[in-house]
């Protein structure tokens, strides 16, 4: 239960900046269809990305059915792939954003 508590936190977390990104574009007239893809790429990835996850915890990889063992493995992939991908892009969106000082910045590329 808990599981799906977090990876619905988290998808809703995903929902949420990926709003706060189009409206500051928006508000700087800074929208361009390269932002608005890059950050629909990120929200897509991270919310499969803990899909994934939910895979991950539910499917021991030391199952005795050899379903339950891929099911757990494309989980892992999907997870660690695409939050990772998800961590890039948005890491490449902040930097974009002009509101925040550089210190801050740094701060968030580097304390996930």
């Amino acid at each position: 239960v808990l599981v799906f508590i977090g990876a619905t936190l988290m998808i809703l977390v995903t929902i949420c900046r990926d709003i706060q990104i189009n409206v500051y574009h928006r508000r700087r007239r800074s929208t361009t269809c390269g932002m608005k893809a890059l950050n629909s790429i990120a929200a897509f990835a991270n919310i499969t990305a803990y899909a994934g996850f939910v895979l991950l915890a539910l499917f021991p990889v030391d199952a005795e059915s050899e379903r339950d063992r891929q099911l757990h493995n494309v989980g892992s992939y999907l997870y660690f792939g695409l939050s990772g991908l998800y961590g890039l892009l948005h890491t490449f969106l902040l930097w974009k954003q002009t509101q925040y000082p550089s210190i801050i910045k740094v701060m968030f590329t580097i304390v996930p």
